[in-house]
């Protein structure tokens, strides 16, 4: 099976590419993917979008068949968008870890696979992130190597429907605005987040108007 792998230019390691790797061909990008990537590139089976900066554009999904998913740090339909582990303390919604298929829209795609779990409110954003990283490495693995997550992109039946009528979603700008607002940067702890939630939601409405 030929992978393309799509994160951003930071990530120097990634266990999920690893996983990949063992037993396929794996291409990793960290700019957006194009059609002329896809054609150019010889054909590919499966597109995995982990820590990806940008949206995956719909022409690709139908060049692989809907054959793309990305894996978003948030029990979805809760948190789509940008800084999900951030906004899931500020509004006390449940953390998790969610991979679903691409969509036209950012984490509204249908879902794969998920797990929720609950973070001490002593945990530091900085920690709390490494525990969610470690969570979302083990539902890749087991909806891998199960084969759950090849067989429900191939079989859209087996998805699970992604409720975005209800939950939330964040963009970017809220995000910079509420980043730039930690008192302690990532080490601020899930407890300050959820004593301050009217400010940091505020902050929303400042930057939605």
């Amino acid at each position: 099976m030929k992978i393309l792998y799509y994160t951003n230019e930071n990530v120097t390691f990634s266990e999920i590419e690893e996983i990949l790797s063992e037993k396929h061909d794996v291409k990793r990008i960290t700019a957006r993917p194009t059609q002329n990537l896809l054609i150019d590139g010889g054909g590919f089976d499966l597109l995995v979008s982990d820590r990806s900066r940008f949206i995956i554009p719909m022409e690709v999904v139908e060049i692989l068949n809907g054959m793309a998913c990305n894996l978003h740090p948030s029990f979805l339909p809760f948190n789509r968008g940008d800084q999900p582990l951030l906004w899931a303390a500020v509004e006390g919604t449940p953390f998790g870890v969610t991979i679903h298929s691409v969509s036209e829209r950012f984490d509204e795609g249908q879902i794969v696979s998920q797990t929720k779990f609950n973070l001490p409110e002593s945990f530091t954003l900085r920690t709390a992130y490494s525990a969610v990283r470690s969570h979302m490495v083990g539902l890749f693995k087991s909806s891998w190597e199960s084969g759950v997550l090849y067989e429900s992109l191939r079989n859209p039946k087996l998805l699970i429907p992604n409720d975005v009528a209800n939950g939330s979603t964040k963009s970017r700008a809220n995000g910079r605005a509420a980043v730039a607002k930690l008192p302690y940067g990532w080490d601020t702890e899930i407890y300050y987040l959820r004593s301050h939630a009217e400010f940091f939601l505020n902050l929303c409405s400042e930057n939605n108007e």
